[in-house]
């Protein structure tokens, strides 16, 4: 189906949808506090806490179990495209990018707004 379908939207947010109801799944066995967001073709994984050493390493999980799932769903990943936003009511110039080496992804930069 061409992307300029009519039905292409829908057929998108059906074949995603079971893609984020896995995710959920895993995320809850492997007791991540992390949520999914979908919008059509782009993604968001949100993880909430004071501390970067509790946010970050569950981001990494999280990006690492949606990576596998869009391997097994034949998705592709724009590593590239990913971003990383931190958060936080204290001003902390030392805010830290997500290292994704270890699963072949690049590291991820912090924006700065």
């Amino acid at each position: 189906m061409g992307q300029r379908s009519a039905l292409s939207p829908i057929f998108s947010a059906l074949y995603i949808a079971l893609l984020i109801c896995i995710f959920e799944h895993r995320a809850q066995a492997l007791n991540l506090d992390t949520c999914i967001l979908s919008f059509v073709d782009d993604g968001l994984l949100i993880s909430q806490g004071k501390m970067y050493n509790k946010t970050l390493p569950e981001l990494y999980s999280s990006y690492r179990v949606v990576t596998d799932l869009m391997v097994m769903f034949s998705l592709v990943i724009e590593h590239d495209k990913s971003e990383i936003f931190h958060f936080s009511r204290i001003y902390n110039d030392s805010n830290p990018e997500l290292d994704l080496s270890a699963i072949s992804a690049p590291t991820l930069k912090l924006k700065t707004y």
